[in-house]
């Protein structure tokens, strides 16, 4: 039986804690959480800036809670800056 040093356990927790955002994102850490999802601080790539991505719960195993989450996407993907 191989065991791990303390490093390698920190590494795949932290790992196992950050959602999959493909390859155009890369995950800097989670910097808020509220009760269905939470924010995470992240490079993108193809923009070439540092962005706030918010999961929901829902990214983690399904469920009703994606509904109020879409439609607050929509109103936010309306607003002019």
């Amino acid at each position: 039986m191989t065991r791990l040093d303390d490093a390698a356990l920190t590494r795949l927790r932290a790992a196992a804690d950050t959602p999959d955002l493909g390859d155009r994102y890369e995950v800097r850490g989670a910097i808020g959480h509220g009760g269905s999802s939470v924010v995470y601080a992240a490079h993108d790539h193809v923009l070439g800036r540092d962005v706030a991505v918010k999961v929901a719960d829902a990214y983690h195993g399904g469920g009703a809670g994606a509904a109020p989450l879409t439609r607050e996407a929509r109103v936010l993907a309306a607003l002019e800056h």
